[in-house]
Formats: structure tokens, C-alpha cells, sequence
């Protein structure tokens, strides 16, 4: 199935209650959160691809029971598309912080010196979470519904550029083996279709003599897939240009 296509039918499925979550999915996520799988900025025919772990923390406007009796400004009467814009347009906006505008305007910032027409950004998982610290355990516990809709964004994403960002231990090198030593990154660049034994790391940024921001990237076919990889944290980097030019 077509990965829009599948987030409509997710789309549906949890605003009709038909989401089935295992007790693991439940008790680590916020299922009375609206799904975000996708957000759209713009349109086009070469989007970058932006991808995210998951979204954060639940806002009343989110709710299952805001959206049902019409208290929120999402409708529960159009397709999930038209809910991608209208909530890209909402956390792109100083009423919903500096913070989310921010770093929206630097993806869209990205998007414009890697030379595509729009962006798309994406979520591993389309579930809420305040944190989601034990990612290994996460992975290893997706019920139907999530390996589903994995399996639907990797399908898509096999023939687009995308870029994960990611944060990385403070404590160890920015490496190959030691990205290789992380389930969730090789987890992520699966989904990706990033080989890791074929990529490159491009250091970005030094500090105390040890790489601080990298680019893992990878090369297939016309597109390229990237991870981002900042040391204590998961913004992508002030300097946008070099990244830019191995995205194209």
C-alpha cells in the first residue's frame, strides 16, 4: 500500500478507535494523541525528505476528544493531507513557539540550497511521546499497526533523498563502527535504504580536537540518503551549505 494512502487509512483507523496498540505501544506512547506521520511544506515534484523520530509531547489541540466535539482547530471531517498542512502551517507560526518556528525555518532553509522545490518531513514513528529514551526496547516491542506503517515509510522512501537527524553520545567518536554499534541508527538507515557499510562520514564541525557534527551519507542511484549526527543533540547544525552539497 502507498504510504499517503496508508496514513489516511491510519488517519481513520484512530479517529474511529480501530487502532489496535499492544500494551507496550500504550503504556510507552500517548495514544489519545493525534498521529503525525507526515507534515507537508509547500508542494512540488522534488521534495527533500526530512525524518524525525517521533513527535513530542501531546497539546490539548491534538487530543482525540478536542478534535471529536470540534474545540480544536484540526477538523475531523478532511482528509489526513489537509490535516499535514494545516498543522505545518500551525507550528511554523510564533503562536505555537520560536523554538518549533526555528527550526522549521532552517529545514526549509536546507531544502532551498539542496535545490528542492518543497519538503516533506517524516517521523519514524508516528506516535507521541514526552521522551523516548530506550529506543532499543522500542524496536524490538512495534505491534501490527507500527510494523505496518514502517514497512509502508520505508517502501516510499526507498526512492527519495532523505535526511534523519540524530543526535549522538557525547561520550564516543562519530564513526562508522560506532554508528554501527547503534541498533536504533541502523534501525533508522534500514528504513532509509542507507547502507551503512557503504557510507561515508563527513565531519562538519570540531571541538577539543574530536568531531562534534557529521554527515553519514550515502549515495543511491539520483538520490542520497544522510543522517545528520550532533553530539548531545539533535538539531541539524548552523552550517547548512556543506550539508546542502552532499544532499544533491
Amino acid at each position: 500500500m502507498k504510504y499517503f494512502k496508508y496514513c489516511e487509512g491510519f488517519w481513520s483507523k484512530w479517529q474511529e478507535g480501530n487502532l489496535s496498540p499492544s500494551k507496550y505501544v500504550s503504556d510507552k506512547f500517548r495514544m489519545d494523541g493525534l498521529p503525525e506521520p507526515y507534515l507537508t511544506y509547500g508542494s512540488g515534484e522534488d521534495a527533500l525528505h526530512i525524518l524525525s523520530t517521533n513527535p513530542g509531547q501531546v497539546n490539548c489541540f491534538q487530543m482525540h476528544n478536542h478534535i471529536k466535539d470540534g474545540t480544536s482547530f484540526i477538523p475531523n471531517d478532511v482528509e489526513y493531507s489537509k490535516v499535514s498542512q494545516l498543522l505545518a502551517e500551525f507550528y511554523r507560526s510564533p503562536v505555537f513557539g520560536k523554538k518549533s518556528k526555528t527550526r522549521i525555518e532552517k529545514q526549509l532553509e536546507l531544502q532551498k540550497l539542496a535545490g528542492k522545490d518543497h519538503l516533506i518531513t517524516l517521523e519514524c514513528l508516528p506516535y507521541h511521546s514526552d521522551s523516548l529514551p530506550d529506543k532499543k526496547n522500542v524496536i524490538a516491542n512495534l505491534d501490527d499497526d507500527l510494523e505496518e506503517y514502517t514497512k509502508s515509510l520505508s517502501k516510499y522512501l526507498s526512492s527519495k533523498t532523505v535526511l534523519y537527524i540524530s543526535a549522538f553520545s557525547s561520550s564516543k567518536d562519530i564513526t562508522l563502527e560506532n554508528v554501527k554499534e547503534s541498533e536504533w541508527l541502523t534501525w533508522v538507515a534500514g528504513i532509509m535504504g542507507l547502507s551503512i557499510e557503504d557510507a561515508t562520514i563527513t565531519p562538519l564541525l570540531e571541538k577539543d580536537g574530536s568531531v562534534s557534527v557529521a554527515l553519514l551519507h550515502y549515495k543511491k542511484g539520483k538520490t542520497v540518503k544522510a543522517i545528520s549526527l550532533m553530539k548531545g543533540s539533535n538539531n541539524l547544525p548552523k552550517d547548512l551549505d556543506k550539508i546542502a552539497a552532499l544532499l544533491k
